[in-house]
């Protein structure tokens, strides 16, 4: 058994409601975001380096940000 089978069996024994990811935020596929374009606070977004080294499978905040600007 996964460990993933597991929490949600042991977390959640009514079952997980499935949903489309479009309905969970938008989704879009970035520019290649450098460290130069990251700031202090703005909109939060998620570079695909950090997925393997910071997130994992899941993520409930982000850890860098960009501009509104840029997030445009």
């Amino acid at each position: 058994m996964s460990k993933l089978k597991e929490l949600i069996d042991r977390l959640c024994p009514d079952g997980v409601e499935v949903k489309p990811l479009e309905e969970l935020g938008t989704f879009i596929r970035g520019n290649g975001l450098q460290k130069k374009d990251f700031v202090d606070d703005g909109v939060g977004c998620i570079h695909y380096g950090q997925i393997y080294t910071h997130y994992g499978t899941f993520a409930t905040e982000t850890k860098s940000f960009v501009s509104p600007a840029l997030a445009k």
